[in-house]
């Protein structure tokens, strides 16, 4: 008897990666625009932290490794979180 698995990566979740790729390519040029203007921390954290929530998403749903994935999340949500905060003068 054939143990079936069903195939998670479809045409929604090609195009998630390639949002994360978009994503990555921002953030890096982002960090190079910070490397000669400090005032680009907050627009690099916020685009770091978008792009990690995206990696925990992409990697629940196609590589299944949940470890890596909560570690994504919270690191994300912590860097958007603590950016918001100190946009919001909190912080």
């Amino acid at each position: 008897m054939e143990n079936k698995v069903k195939n998670t990566v479809n045409g929604f979740t090609i195009f998630l990666v390639y949002v994360q790729i978009v994503l990555a390519i921002i953030t890096g040029i982002v960090f190079i625009m910070y490397l000669f203007n400090r005032e680009m921390l907050t627009i690099l954290q916020m685009c770091l932290g978008i792009t990690l929530l995206f990696m925990s998403f992409l990697s629940s749903r196609v590589y299944k490794k949940s470890k890596f994935t909560f570690l994504y999340l919270v690191f994300g949500l912590l860097l958007i979180i603590f950016n918001i905060l100190r946009l919001a003068g909190v912080l």
